[in-house]
Parts: C-alpha cells; sequence; structure tokens
C-alpha cells in the first residue's frame, strides 16, 4: 500500500502553527495550511499601526484567510494571488499582542490556526542639552526611549569643570540620574567653570631694591577658559585695574613708589567668577644720587606730544610693542597711524624711543628716532631730527597712565560714524561688523548708499586700532581698500581717520575722511 507523502511546505505550515509540542492532533491530508510570516513570535513593535503578513496553501483553491487580534473578532486578509500570499493592517494595544489566523477553501474546509504572540512598547524622542563642558554616558539625546521604562545617565564634566546639578523635567544633584521615560522629558546636566585662574608677577622680584620713582610692575595671566580682568593693589590702596593689550597673557601697572619698603598684590578673575589666589611681591625703593625718571616702559601709557603754543598736536597710545598715534582736532591729521616701536632706558633721565609706522601704506616711514630727556616721572622733552629743515625739533611729551578702551575684536559690534569736516557734516554711516564681513549704511543726504565687504581688526594700543575693510560692492567701491585708525575716548565713542586707496594702488593717496563714532 503506497503511504500519502505530504509536500515539505505543507509540513512546514502545519508544523509552525502547533502551540503545543508534539505528540500533534491528526490532520487530514485535504485540509488547507496557513502560517504568519510577520510578526514573528516574541517581536517587540515600537508603531501601533503595523501590517502583517503571512502564507497559505491547500489541495485545493481558497477562498480566503482570517485573522483576529487580541480575541477581537475575526476579519478578512487582502491577497492578490489566491492567498497564497496575504496581508492585513492591524493596530496594536501596548503590552502583549496575539493575532491569530486561519485559512478555508472553497470546499468550506478550515485550517488549523495559528497563532503568534508579540509585544507592542510605546517610544518618545528624548532630549539631553548640556551647559557647560562635559558628557553624559550613554547619551540619549535624540534617541527614541520606550515610554514607562526606567533609563539612567551620569554626568561626567571634563577637565576643569565641575559638575553642578540636572535641570528640566527632573532635577538631581548627583551625576548619575534615573528616570522613567514619558513623552517630553527633557534633561539638562550642568558643568561650572571649577579651576581659578594663576597669575605671576615678573616685576619687580622678591626684595628686588629699585631706584625709579615711577615703576611699571608686569605680569601674566591665564586660565582654563578665559581671565577676564587683572586688579592690583599698592600699599595697601584699594583695589585698580591693570592694563592689558593681549587677554591677560602680559599685563601691567604703572606705581609711584615711596622710600623704603613697598608692597604690590595683584590677582586674576575669569568669567565663572573665580579668583586666582592673590599674589604679594615687597620690594624696596632706593633713591639714587641722580632722580630716577626715565621710565622702565611706556606700556600701558598715553603720551601728549606738542610745542608751546603748536597747535599740531598729537597722541602717542602704547601697547606692548605696539602703538597708535592720533593727530588732534585742528592739527595735521594726515599722521594719524600705527605700527611698532622699540624702547631702551639710557640713563636715570634719558631713554631712545624708535617708532615705525606700519598703516595705513601711504604713511609708512623709516624708523623715526626719538631721544627722552625725562623732566619728571612723567614728563619728558622730545628731540627729533628734522629732515626738511636739517636742524632738531623738540617737543613737551606728558604721559599718563592708560585704560583700555579700544576692543579686541569688532565681532558683532554696530558703529554709527558722523564725517565731519569742520562744522559741515557729510555723511552719516551704520557699520555692521560680523566675524570677518561689514555692511555699511551711508546716508550722504535724502539718498541711502550700503557697502559690503571683508576686514580685519587690530588693536594696537590700549585705546587704538586699525580696521582694514575690503569692498567687494557696490561697482564703483569693489576693489577699494579702506584703512582706519579708530582711537576710542571712551569705551562706547572715539573719532577715526580712514584713508581710502583705490583699486589697483598698494599705497596712493587716494580720498581721505575722519570724524566720530559711538557704539549703540
Amino acid at each position: 500500500m503506497k503511504s500519502v507523502q505530504k509536500s515539505s511546505f505543507v509540513a512546514a505550515l502545519l508544523g509552525a502553527s502547533l502551540l503545543i509540542p508534539p505528540p500533534a492532533p491528526a490532520v487530514s491530508p485535504t485540509r488547507p495550511a496557513v502560517i504568519i510570516t510577520y510578526p514573528t513570535a516574541g517581536l517587540t513593535a515600537t508603531n501601533a499601526a503595523l501590517t502583517v503578513s503571512g502564507k497559505a496553501q491547500g489541495k485545493t483553491a481558497l477562498a480566503g484567510v482570517y485573522y483576529q487580534l487580541n480575541g477581537k473578532g475575526w476579519n478578512a486578509t487582502v491577497s492578490t494571488n489566491g492567498w497564497t500570499n496575504w496581508t492585513a493592517s492591524v493596530t496594536l494595544t501596548p503590552g502583549t499582542n496575539t493575532l491569530q489566523a486561519y485559512a478555508v477553501d472553497k470546499a468550506g474546509t478550515t485550517s488549523l490556526t495559528h497563532s503568534v504572540s508579540f509585544a507592542y512598547v510605546q517610544t518618545a524622542l528624548m532630549t539631553v542639552q548640556i551647559m557647560g563642558r562635559g558628557t553624559v554616558s550613554p547619551n540619549y539625546n535624540g534617541k527614541r526611549l520606550n515610554i514607562a521604562a526606567r533609563y539612567g545617565m551620569t554626568a561626567v564634566p571634563s577637565r576643569g569643570f565641575a559638575f553642578v546639578n540636572w535641570t528640566g523635567s527632573l532635577s538631581s544633584s548627583s551625576p548619575t540620574i534615573f528616570f522613567v521615560m514619558d513623552t517630553g522629558l527633557t534633561l539638562t546636566a550642568n558643568f561650572k567653570d571649577a579651576t581659578p585662574p594663576v597669575l605671576v608677577i615678573r616685576s619687580p622680584a622678591v626684595n628686588q631694591s629699585v631706584t625709579n620713582a615711577v615703576f611699571t610692575v608686569t605680569g601674566g595671566a591665564s586660565d582654563n577658559v578665559a581671565v577676564t580682568q587683572v586688579v592690583y593693589r599698592f600699599n595697601g590702596g584699594g583695589w585698580m585695574p591693570a592694563a592689558t593689550t593681549n587677554s591677560w597673557a602680559t599685563w601691567t601697572a604703572q606705581v609711584t613708589l615711596k622710600s623704603g619698603a613697598n608692597i604690590v598684590q595683584a590677582y586674576a578673575q575669569d568669567g565663572a567668577g573665580n579668583c586666582s589666589k592673590t599674589n604679594t611681591v615687597g620690594f624696596v625703593y632706593e633713591p639714587s644720587d641722580k632722580p630716577q625718571w626715565a621710565l622702565a616702559s611706556p606700556a600701558g601709557l598715553t603720551a601728549q606730544v606738542g610745542s608751546p603754543g603748536d597747535t599740531n598736536t598729537f597722541t602717542i597710545s602704547f601697547g606692548t610693542n605696539t602703538f597708535s598715534q592720533t593727530m588732534l582736532p585742528g592739527s595735521n591729521e594726515d599722521d594719524n597711524a600705527a605700527g611698532v616701536y622699540d624702547y631702551t632706558v639710557l640713563d636715570t633721565k634719558t631713554a631712545m624711543l624708535t617708532l615705525i609706522n606700519t598703516a595705513p601704506p601711504d604713511r609708512t616711514n623709516h624708523p623715526m628716532v626719538v631721544e627722552l630727556l625725562f623732566t619728571s616721572g612723567q614728563s619728558a622733552l622730545a628731540i627729533t631730527t628734522n629732515s626738511s629743515a636739517g636742524g632738531l625739533d623738540t617737543n613737551i611729551v606728558a604721559f599718563r597712565s592708560q585704560p583700555n578702551l579700544a576692543p579686541d575684536s569688532l565681532a558683532g559690534e554696530t558703529i554709527d560714524s558722523k564725517d565731519s569736516y569742520g562744522s559741515e557734516l557729510h555723511t552719516q554711516s551704520k557699520a555692521v561688523f560680523t566675524a570677518t564681513g561689514f555692511t555699511v549704511t551711508t546716508k550722504p543726504s535724502a539718498e541711502e548708499e550700503v557697502s559690503e565687504g571683508s576686514y580685519t581688526y587690530l588693536r594696537y594700543s590700549p585705546v587704538g586700532g586699525l580696521v582694514k575693510m575690503d569692498y567687494t560692492s557696490p561697482t564703483d567701491m569693489a576693489g577699494t581698500v579702506g584703512y582706519i585708525i579708530v582711537t576710542y575716548s571712551a569705551s562706547k565713542a572715539g573719532s577715526y581717520f580712514e584713508t581710502f586707496i583705490p583699486p589697483g594702488s598698494s599705497t596712493g593717496t587716494g580720498q581721505t575722511d575722519h570724524g566720530t563714532f559711538t557704539v549703540p
């Protein structure tokens, strides 16, 4: 007698439909078979809307495949090939879901029912923010997490910073926070700068004996982020701001000594309010037989230069090794310039100052050597050679301490300027500076003109800097380069002198403008 051999596909379908391990109930060889191919048993779904699929086969043509979810009634599936492959759309409920399916042929014979159990887990988008310098681990920002599931994160500060707390949907002062996921959950890890700056006083040295009554204290300061200020006091007086031209990498303070023991103290502060240790240096002033009037350095000072009764006066403000020169109103304003300098003390009353103009291009020249004969600790006679007349020019120089007014950068600044010759007002302009570009809106009268381009800015002294503006528009300005000497008389106001160099000329004289400006 022949044995009846089922096809391997039917055998697989029938075997897959069994929920209880063998022995299985007897199956009629004419009964159709059905299998659910998706979802698979144990699957975790994260979308409520799900398309399920399966396969079916019978000895005779199939009349349909039916399914039900979680025992809520049977529904017909969809097929385009006689239910060899079929699909259905279902909406899941949170937790465990059970999908069942059976097939029926045109003779009315039904298959065994195939069941698959799987899970549906709801998710939500997690937002994690970091304030300050640090990391979180694991970082769930932008990740979809299972709602009602418990998670944890640990905040790790960067070097030099400290963890403060967690804020947002939950708060905690512990670096590790545990939370149960929910919709709209936001957590912020807050870190603070915990490293104080470091400050040194380089001059004078401890117990140093000096013979200058007017002494320039020098030092340096650094921080893991940035130093915001250096303050000093002398012989127990009030705290005063020191001067710098390079963001406190070096700083200076000028003091007038008393005979005998003197004490200078200084400390630095960063943007987080951390203060360095206060550095204290004691030293001795012992006047020599000759008064020590020559300045140790002009850095951080402004000098007014002019002969008695001469209207052609000007000021020079000194950085560490650079300077800016500003002609006073009504004088020869073409001599506004910026450059570098060298200063050497020759004896107690004499020093040599060498000035080299480096900008603007039509104002550069050979080094100007000035002999300074000090008549006190803050005044001197400046003697220079007059090349045109073949003799010597003598001017009176008065030095004064100069607080920092010029900014380190123009990025983000808006500057309003008035271009003026005498009492006649010519133009009003508004210049807006980004990190590298500028836009200038000028109103000569009823008209309005907009110019654009790129720029560079360099601070030359506590009050002065140079702005080099390369114009790209409008057409009649394209290729023009403007060199602007800016001099701050206050933190938000000052004067300027501008030289326009036409296209194709590196040192042409071009047009000049001058006026005043304010920073709103």
